[in-house]
């Protein structure tokens, strides 16, 4: 921009920026000046209006007012910068450029914008007023007649309107805003898109406010129909609007610094345009490990795949871990009916020990057990993962709907250990077994617990003791308060997953304890959720996942 010394009067941009002090006499040509460090205002006097002048800069001056005939001296103003001064209010008369379109006044400290200042200024189209104390706007009227106002910038204000701390309406009013920073004015919500006036709308700021929910209602793709940028970074989000694909022509979306967001919408597929989507700030989104430094297409395109080829998955696991001999695996066969768990184990063993002419298998030989059951002894020690499923329904609205229980029957055998880490899943429920007779059992049994909690946290943890039938009546009540009293002291410890239940079972045959506990592991499956409070039976998963688990499924069977 042109920049001229006082005297000159002809060019069309004029600079006072970071003055000290304005003299009276500055806008008249050749006049004497006499100025003071402390002046906090200017005057004009009789001088004569600068017809050519367009852009007035008198920013950093530490100005309070601005004089009455201020507006009458540049006729032709179109650009005025008032910002990072001391401007208290502005009178209405000292602001009245009927061409006037760019007007900053941010870093004042002004508490209100006045309707005269938009009236007197018609052809307005910019404004910024950022880092003042405005607290009060025009009335709806006002904003109706804001034909040319597009771009406006409110950041670092108190525009939060009681009892709700939502946006003032004049805003909402605007009919052609196309730009709206609100950034910092103690917003807790924003309004629904079909209640703003402007279809035109193509960024919108509302960062660092304390807004909670988003909700974008019926129609916001129509209402919001050109919008490119939407940023809502460190707010107290909850969750993404489950409908965000609505507004698909969004380049830039930032929710970053919302740490309680957990899941992106399968809608989120709708955003084809979207390039920008910051989350360095999100902890808990919940995003498959291959896309967590993936490009932005191809998160939309695993979205718009989970969108359109989307299946309910009413199928889920109950991993049942312990250490070795604490009747893991017979009691997953009592609890769920099925006698051929652990018998395909006892298969396998007798095959491997005939090869090896009666050598001990694996160092594990003198670790077998023989479990009565009703199809005769096997032994039965697992080695590694044992895998079965149950098949179980649930009553939805009068109906009785399938599902699956996959039981998972870890090894309890030391050499063992290093591998489950990698089988151990967020969506699952565990059955946490050990030996009620051992008096070190629950010390035993809580780096298992560490583990579930490290790999699945937030997942139930059913606590289940055996061998009750070894001990008599009299020592069981104490056995059983002493278990009871060492697990209630790590609940709530740091590491330690969710306990929902503690059971006590003779797991060598069926018994009433047997049927609480498939009671309590329905209860557990039913009231599952994920990190972000979806229910885990029944949730959406690509279709491809279930074609290819039914192809791995398939492949096992002709491999066996």
């Amino acid at each position: 921009m042109a920049r001229m010394n006082i005297s000159d009067t002809t060019s069309s941009a004029f600079s006072f920026a970071d003055n000290s002090a304005l003299s009276p006499h500055h806008w008249r040509s050749g006049s004497d000046s006499s100025s003071s460090s402390t002046r906090s205002s200017i005057s004009l006097l009789s001088a004569e209006p600068l017809h050519d002048l367009s852009e007035l800069q008198l920013s950093e001056n530490l100005l309070e007012t601005l004089p009455a005939d201020f507006s009458a001296a540049f006729p032709s103003l179109k650009q005025l910068f008032l910002n990072d001064n001391r401007l208290v209010t502005l009178s209405p008369t000292s602001l009245q450029f009927n061409r006037l379109t760019k007007l900053d006044l941010c870093g004042n400290r002004l508490t209100e914008l006045s309707s005269f200042l938009f009236d007197g200024c018609p052809c307005l189209e910019w404004l910024k007023a950022d880092n003042n104390e405005i607290s009060s706007l025009p009335s709806d009227e006002c904003a109706e007649l804001q034909e040319s106002l597009g771009h406006l910038s409110l950041a670092h204000n108190k525009l939060a309107c009681p009892p709700l701390q939502y946006l003032p309406s004049f805003l909402l009013q605007l009919p052609r805003l196309r730009y709206l920073d609100v950034s910092s004015n103690g917003l807790t919500g924003l309004p629904s898109p079909s209640l703003w006036q402007s279809k035109g709308l193509r960024s919108l700021v509302a960062a660092n406010n304390a807004i909670s929910v988003l909700h974008l209602g019926e129609n916001a793709g129509a209402c919001w129909g050109v919008i490119d940028r939407l940023d809502l970074h460190d707010n107290n989000l909850i969750a993404i609007p489950s409908n965000i694909g609505d507004l698909d022509t969004l380049s830039s979306f930032n929710v970053d610094g919302n740490e309680k967001i957990q899941i992106l919408p399968s809608s989120f597929g709708k955003l084809h345009k979207l390039w920008e989507f910051p989350r360095h700030k999100l902890p808990n989104l919940e995003l498959d490990a291959a896309l967590k430094n993936a490009r932005m297409r191809d998160i939309v395109a695993y979205m718009e795949d989970r969108l359109h080829n989307s299946a309910p998955y009413y199928r889920i696991r109950m991993l049942v871990v312990g250490r070795a001999g604490q009747g893991k695996t017979s009691l997953v066969r009592l609890i769920t009916g099925n006698l051929a768990v652990g018998a395909e184990v006892a298969a396998a063993v007798g095959q491997v020990a005939a090869r090896a002419k009666g050598a001990a298998v694996g160092g594990n030989a003198g670790r077998m057990r023989r479990v009565a059951s009703q199809d005769g002894q096997h032994p039965v020690a697992t080695v590694g993962v044992s895998v079965h499923d149950w098949k179980c329904y649930r009553r939805v609205k009068g109906k009785q709907l399938p599902y699956t229980i996959s039981c998972w029957d870890f090894a309890g055998q030391e050499e063992y250990y290093s591998t489950h880490q990698c089988f151990l899943s967020s969506r699952s429920l565990y059955l946490a077994v050990y030996n009620m007779t051992d008096e070190q059992a629950i010390e035993k049994l809580r780096p298992w617990l560490l583990n579930i909690h490290a790999r699945a946290p937030g997942c139930p943890v059913l606590a289940i003791g055996t061998h009750l039938d070894t001990l008599d009546a009299a020592r069981s009540k104490g056995v059983i308060a002493r278990l009871r009293e060492s697990l209630d002291r790590l609940r709530g410890k740091p590491g330690m997953p969710k306990i929902v239940g503690h059971e006590f079972v003779d797991a060598s045959k069926k018994n009433h304890t047997i049927a609480a506990i498939r009671s309590s592991i329905f209860k557990a499956i039913e009231s599952a959720r994920t990190a972000s409070g979806q229910p885990i039976l029944g949730g959406q998963v690509p279709a491809v996942y279930l074609a290819l688990e039914d192809r791995i499924v398939q492949e096992a069977k002709r491999l066996r």
